[in-house]
């Protein structure tokens, strides 16, 4: 039943083809140096009459036979037969019961006279059932290793009766004989077939072996990446960071993850994390601590039981750069023309990270900047102009749609999400100060004593001199020195006062963030943090925000969250692996093959520019990002101290694949190099009292513009506790695993021209990230003139609660200001945000959900035609307050 439910939540990009093999490679030479390794053991006369029948099937077939050893047809030793035959016959060959293997190779074809290696496909026997075809493909490969046989990745297999790789040429002979009894000693082998597992005890498991002469040369696969004792709770970025000269001593923003879920709740941690250096705490978001320290700290901290792993700061997803657009104004405001007031009374607030432009964009509202809180001078970043940002795009549309709203923007950084949730409690009216805030006031408390004795000291010693009248040199350069210092007192004074009145404003403009009615937030994180409803934004916004009623008289918070501009960079979905290769694989096993494509267990990525055509290939230079997170269960009765979560129970490794020709005219399609593998201990970013989620990442850049495809490979935990934890037969227990894959650029040149997708297998579930995760949010995807979702809007919903359909409304996203053009997820909940605004101050209901408004599930966000035609027909606000529907029906004014 799950199965059939993903079955229909699965989705392919491109068209999808026919279930058989669909592997381009250069056409077969002509004729083939063969070698034919053949068997008869029959009397002598026998044997005559067995070879001369063989050598007439072999004629027929088409081998002609090279020099003959005269003493062959009676030598019952004799086992080979050289020659050549055409390309197309060499199955024929096979036909003859007495032949057990052949090479063969290209006429002409050269050994290489170092002894490299050269390319092999090997056929194996078939006709066994899969299960046992599949044990007999490890089981030769694995033995194959002996002769230096190295395995490709990725390749198309034919149901397990194949084998694509490289050898020694020294040892192609050796694949004619049977390979069970090699390689060997001076007269036997060093492992007798005897002890082999079975079917390759009973089977001569090659039977072609063909030597591929390739034009391009054999690369080797890039080697599983390795980390030094002790650096494991480090992430691979931070590590890169601390090999640079100075970085250690440099201050570094870090995340710490702590083990414990119950200790990040607790001050007590705030302590031992001290204990490891010199650490500002700037904030907290559930177990992730931001610090600002010296970048070598992070191994002091990761020795620390305590600590779950260290990061360099996970960043929000990025959105549109502005371009072509069609403006679709009049179709979002021609309904809120209608409408009176158009927001005014109304508090509505933007929460993003770029606000550039804002000074040249003409907004009317107060700008409340978070970046001020992580600086002693209490001083906000700069924000850049010449170009306009997302925030202020959003805020633009916004103001389209309400221009008389008390607008509100709320900056933070894009790496810190512990502000987002900052600004949530503020809104949730708690009696809060954020951790870099009360780093401020310390300091400041701090500055006050000094500049306190400072100035006392120097009064001391002005009352002093003052009843000096001495007038010697000494006592006039006692005075001018005085003159100095109270000059600089008074200098430092006034700075001190100012920054005080900077932290008092933030403060008091902070606190006021509770009068905020409606709040549009256009950030996203697809990584660093659980996606799947469960990370600490979800919780909180779903949990202690409170939106459907902040209580105090505040009424319900409306949250619309953009749901960005990511459509076709996630894949999410069980953990499929119908074979038991250890392999997942991207659908089940009846969902057809993408055109072109041999495995379900490859995903290939494309190329979507933001103005352009879609393109298979990967752009030269483009760095690309593959993150792979999953969440599994945790027995909490099991006797397991929280380090031993640090390892998950599930092995799940991303492996990035290129394709080394797509045409498949120098070489077979299906002919893949690793070029990157994930590293060998996952990152714990998130745990609660029931599991934990973990995070592997990899990176790759594409030197020349190819293919790339997507690889899982993982083992299956078959308990919820680890190995080696006593626990009783009957108490076992598994979890159901959800893996989900993002795709993104990181590189700054690539992410202004596209972004990577998911070419072959794309999911509705895992579509989006957080806090669009959360159940209570409401969240917001960009719509067409026709009011169909945009190829860049992300949907679907999170990997654990695939029956909530995300978006859960649209609106327009496209508009033209006089800054410019805007567009993407942002802008359209900007415009939603606006269009609730609106609706408030004309009388609507307040509402955390807008249900009241009954949009399907992805519908287009607008005005109710019969609540506005009742508006415009009566006059007062409790008149027109009296005809709003509600969620619990409609209330006729007449009946009361």
């Amino acid at each position: 039943m799950l199965c059939r439910r993903w079955i229909a939540l699965c989705i392919v990009c491109l068209v999808a083809g026919p279930a058989a093999a669909q592997v381009v490679a250069p056409p077969a030479p002509a004729k083939y140096d063969i070698d034919v390794r053949y068997r008869i053991r029959a009397a002598r006369n026998e044997r005559i009459r067995q070879f001369l029948e063989m050598s007439s099937a072999l004629e027929a077939a088409g081998l002609v036979r090279g020099p003959v050893d005269p003493d062959e047809v009676t030598n019952p030793d004799a086992e080979r037969i050289h020659g050549t035959i055409a390309s197309g016959n060499v199955a024929r060959v096979l036909s003859d019961p007495h032949v057990r293997s052949v090479l063969v190779s290209p006429t002409g074809f050269e050994l290489p006279a170092d002894n490299a290696s050269v390319s092999v496909r090997l056929t194996l026997a078939g006709g066994l059932p899969l299960t046992r075809q599949q044990l007999l493909h490890g089981q030769t490969s694995e033995h194959l290793r002996r002769l230096g046989f190295v395995e490709k990745t990725g390749y198309d297999h034919r149901n397990f009766t194949r084998l694509l790789g490289s050898v020694p040429a020294s040892n192609l002979n050796s694949l004619v004989g049977d390979v069970r009894w090699v390689p060997g000693g001076w007269l036997v082998s060093d492992a007798r077939p005897v002890t082999f597992p079975e079917p390759l005890r009973s089977i001569d498991p090659v039977r072609i072996t063909e030597v591929l002469a390739e034009s391009l040369p054999i690369v080797a696969d890039a080697p599983a990446p390795k980390v030094e004792a002790g650096m494991e709770k480090l992430s691979a970025d931070l590590r890169a960071l601390l090999q640079g000269e100075g970085a250690a001593g440099k201050p570094t923003r870090l995340e710490v993850v702590l083990y414990d879920p119950m200790r990040a709740a607790h001050p007590a941690w705030r302590a031992w994390l001290g204990s490891a250096g010199a650490v500002q705490i700037e904030g907290q978001l559930g177990p992730v601590v931001s610090v600002l320290a010296p970048a070598g700290m992070a191994t002091e901290a990761a020795k620390l039981p305590q600590v779950a792993s260290v990061r360099l700061p996970a960043t929000s997803s990025e959105g549109l750069p502005a371009g072509n657009v069609t403006p679709v104004d009049a179709l979002g405001l021609s309904n809120l023309s209608a409408l009176p007031a158009r927001g005014q009374g109304v508090t509505v607030a933007v929460i993003d990270s770029d606000f550039s432009g804002l000074k040249s964009a003409g907004l009317r509202g107060q700008l409340i900047d978070f970046t001020a809180e992580r600086n002693a001078a209490i001083m906000p970043e700069p924000i850049a102009e010449g170009r306009v940002g997302r925030g202020t795009m959003a805020a633009l549309a916004l103001q389209r749609a309400a221009p008389t709203a008390s607008l509100v923007l709320i900056r933070v950084d894009g790496s810190a999400a512990h502000q987002v949730i900052s600004a949530a409690r503020y809104m949730a009216g708690e009696a809060y100060r954020t951790d870099a805030m009360t780093v401020r006031h310390g300091e400041l408390l701090l500055d006050n004593e000094r500049l306190r004795q400072s100035r006392d000291t120097i009064n001391a010693e002005r009352k002093a001199l003052s009843e000096d009248f001495t007038a010697d040199e000494k006592t006039q350069a006692r005075r001018l020195d005085l003159q100095k210092r109270l000059a600089d007192q008074q200098a430092e004074e006034t700075r001190y006062e100012k920054r005080l009145g900077r932290f008092i404003a933030l403060e008091e403009a902070m606190m006021k963030l509770s009068r905020v009615q409606v709040v549009a937030c256009g950030l996203n994180w697809n990584t660093g943090f659980a996606v799947d409803g469960s990370g600490p934004m979800a919780a909180y916004l779903d949990g202690n925000a409170k939106l459907q009623d902040r209580g105090r008289g505040k009424g319900p918070l409306t949250w619309l969250q953009s749901a960005g501009d990511t459509q076709g960079q996630n894949w999410a979905g069980p953990w499929w692996d119908a074979d038991g290769n250890g392999v997942l694989e991207f659908a089940p096993r009846n969902f057809p093959l993408p055109a072109g494509k041999w495995s379900r267990e490859l995903n290939f990525l494309g190329w979507q520019p933001h103005d352009g055509a879609w393109s298979p290939e990967i752009p030269a230079g483009a760095t690309v990002r593959v993150t792979l997170q999953w969440t599994e269960a945790h027995d909490t009765n099991a006797p397991v101290d929280a380090g031993r979560w640090r390892t998950p129970l599930n092995d799940l490794r991303p492996v990035v694949l290129q394709q080394r020709d797509p045409s498949g005219s120098r070489t077979s399609s299906d002919d893949l190099v690793v070029v990157a593998r994930a590293e060998p201990l996952a990152q714990l970013i998130d745990r609660t009292v029931a599991g934990a989620t973990y995070e592997q990442t990899i990176e790759f850049t594409a030197k020349q513009p190819g293919r790339f495809a997507v690889r899982m490979e993982g083992k299956r935990a078959g308990s919820t506790v680890p190995e080696g934890v006593p626990i009783t037969k009957g108490a076992i227990q598994t979890g159901e695993v959800y893996p989900r894959v993002h795709v993104e650029v990181v590189d700054g040149v690539s992410r202004k021209v596209g972004r990577p997708v998911f070419a072959d297998f794309r999911s509705v579930a895992g579509g989006t990230a957080t806090p669009a995760d959360a159940r209570s949010v409401v969240m917001v995807g960009a719509a067409n003139a026709e009011g169909r979702a945009q190829p860049y809007s992300a949907r679907g919903s999170a990997p654990s609660i695939a029956l909530i359909n995300r978006p859960t409304v649209l609106t327009w996203d496209q508009f033209q200001f006089d800054s410019g053009p805007a567009r993407g997820t942002a802008v359209a909940n900007g415009f939603a945000a606006g269009t609730v605004a609106a609706m408030l101050s004309a009388g609507a209901p307040a509402s955390s959900d807008l249900k009241w408004l009954q949009i399907p599930a992805s519908g287009v966000l607008r005005i109710p035609p019969a609540w506005l035609q009742q508006l415009q027909q009566t006059t007062g606000l409790r008149e027109r307050a009296a005809y709003l529907p509600s969620p619990v029906g409609r209330v006729n004014p007449y009946n009361r």
